[in-house]
């Protein structure tokens, strides 16, 4: 996923963990369905497209720095922390430390 210019995957955490961290994604569901459809519209999802469609979006990402595409994405109304919060000054293990210690000493 780090190594990717671009990670493209049906409804995935690994979606969610790459936007977090400031990279790029491409959500594609193909399935006539709308419970695989990822949880943001805009340039990084895309539903039952032809292969010209999901050609043309891969390559607009592509050509895309990674700033551009998180404020792509921003503009649009997007809340990037919606889906998962990355702060690398606080992370997950010390957030549960934090709340572990609330309970067990009180």
């Amino acid at each position: 996923m780090l190594q990717s210019e671009v990670v493209v995957s049906t409804y995935s955490t690994m979606l969610r963990e790459n936007l977090s961290i400031g990279r790029k994604i491409l959500s594609c569901n193909l399935i006539p369905t709308d419970i695989y459809d990822f949880p943001l519209g805009g340039i990084c999802s895309i539903n039952r497209c032809d292969y010209h469609d999901f050609e043309e979006r891969l390559l607009k990402i592509h050509k895309m720095s990674n700033t551009e595409f998180s404020n792509s994405l921003k503009n649009s109304g997007f809340d990037l922390n919606y889906l998962m919060e990355f702060n690398k000054d606080f992370l997950s293990i010390e957030k549960i430390k934090s709340q572990l210690k609330k309970y067990i000493f009180v």
